[in-house]
């Protein structure tokens, strides 16, 4: 692991500890390519180990593994954005199952970091706030 990778993961722990991140907790991922990101905090990957962004059924699956995911489980997920990455999952999904992560009744933004590869893009991890009264799916 490079320097940066490592400083990028140390300081994202950091974080989420301080915001009350515990073990064994899920993280959905919508970076669509970071997938040992959840496996060195850890997390535990909710919907699928990795579910890879930028190819034309990737929000397919997406979608697909949502509506077959536990509804406690998506609303107590902590969730992983790179809005502006390559390979991002759309959010939209998200939002037909009443997941907002821009509503801070819902969601609290306690990660940002960039995490640079072939250039840097910003990712974002939210956690869900234990009052969020979420649409039950």
């Amino acid at each position: 692991v490079s320097d940066e990778d490592y400083k990028y993961l140390n300081d994202s722990k950091r974080q989420m500890k301080l915001n009350g991140f515990k073990d064994g907790e899920f993280i959905l991922d919508m970076t669509g390519r970071s997938p040992g990101f959840i496996y060195a905090l850890n997390a535990k990957p909710l919907l699928s180990n990795w579910v890879i962004g930028g190819y034309p059924n990737s929000n397919d699956l997406l979608e697909y593994l949502l509506s077959e995911e536990d509804c406690k489980k998506l609303n107590d997920a902590w969730i992983l954005t790179e809005p502006e990455g390559p390979r991002r999952l759309n959010i939209k999904y998200l939002l037909q199952k009443g997941i907002n992560i821009k509503d801070t009744n819902q969601y609290k933004k306690v990660v940002e970091t960039k995490f640079n590869r072939e250039k840097v893009y910003k990712q974002y991890l939210y956690k869900p706030l234990k009052n969020n009264n979420l649409n039950k799916c």
